[in-house]
């Protein structure tokens, strides 16, 4: 399953999954990866992972989003 990291919290990555669902996943539980907000997580039989291929996409969809708002 994908998941967006909405923001850190005490300790806390914050998700929102795609199907909508929200989930609290200790910082620690990502084996000590540097997660950032806006970041694409998945889980995986061995844990998680930072889709970093994925996350790029989005920002680069977003950062298209918002150039075509302003034109």
């Amino acid at each position: 399953m994908i998941y967006s990291v909405d923001r850190q919290e005490g300790g806390y990555a914050v998700l929102i999954g795609d199907g909508g669902e929200h989930e609290d996943l200790p910082l620690e539980a990502l084996g000590g990866e540097a997660v950032k907000e806006g970041d694409i997580l998945e889980r995986a039989e061995d844990g998680w992972h930072i889709r970093r291929d994925l996350t790029e996409k989005r920002k680069e969809r977003l950062k298209k989003r918002s150039a075509e708002m302003f034109e």
